[in-house]
């Protein structure tokens, strides 16, 4: 196990605690840090952690996992690495770890990982009609942000979601939604008017989308548009 006590902060782990809702123990070691540890790890002490994915373990544990998972992808092949991913997505229970996961996966679309990229697309695609909280929003997000041949699936199962779906699988999707707007503004415009997501990723895409930053001045006073005429 690895001893975070030299790096432990404890304002940290005060505001960490209003962000990060887990029942796994939140220590306060920065982001950063977890990052330059897992890298600094050899290969035997990597693969030793991934034998602790069923046990309880803190949330910067979880975290420097997430990162292992990262870079082990690498070199293992894309099945057995899904096998090692799908279990961790199963045994976590907030957003960051899902978050931090999809973010140290950016390296899949350089040309030298092409047959990584696409082998993956095949394991993802398989997923996209799970029932898991995590499991599908990391496949939301990876398809959202790596996969936009896969776009017309995504949005399908994205519209098959209902009212009882989990709060952080609604939220991944309306992320997915106000990401997909950047590039395809038409076609997000007709789904919105269409009605066809649930009511509440309806909303919370509107919302995501009138806060990005990306997003013009034009198109956020037609969506909050759409969001008065929905709510009257």
């Amino acid at each position: 196990m690895i001893d975070f006590s030299p790096y432990i902060d404890e304002n940290y782990a005060l505001f960490a605690s209003k962000i990060v809702r887990t029942r796994y123990p939140l220590l306060g070691v920065r982001m950063p840090i977890l990052h330059r540890i897992s890298k600094e790890l050899d290969k035997q002490e990597r693969e030793k952690m991934l034998t602790l994915i069923s046990q309880e373990l803190s949330c910067e544990e979880w975290i420097i996992l997430g990162d292992i998972l990262a870079l082990e992808l690498k070199e293992m092949k894309a099945r057995d690495w899904w096998e090692f991913a799908r279990a961790y997505l199963e045994r976590i229970d907030s957003w960051n770890y899902v978050d931090n996961l999809f973010s140290q996966l950016r390296w899949i679309k350089g040309k030298k990982y092409a047959s990584i990229y696409k082998k993956l697309h095949s394991l993802l695609l398989r997923e996209l009609y799970c029932d898991e909280e995590f499991v599908l929003r990391f496949v939301i997000m990876m398809l959202t942000r790596y996969y936009p041949q896969s776009l017309t699936e995504l949005l399908d199962r994205i519209c098959d979601l209902g009212e009882d779906t989990p709060y952080y699988l609604k939220m991944g999707a309306s992320w997915a939604i106000s990401e997909i707007f950047l590039k395809e503004r038409q076609r997000i415009l007709s789904l919105l008017q269409s009605q066809r997501l649930s009511p509440s990723i309806q909303s919370l895409s509107m919302r995501k989308i009138c806060e990005s930053k990306q997003v013009g001045e034009e198109s956020k006073a037609l969506i909050k548009s759409l969001r008065r005429s929905y709510a009257n």
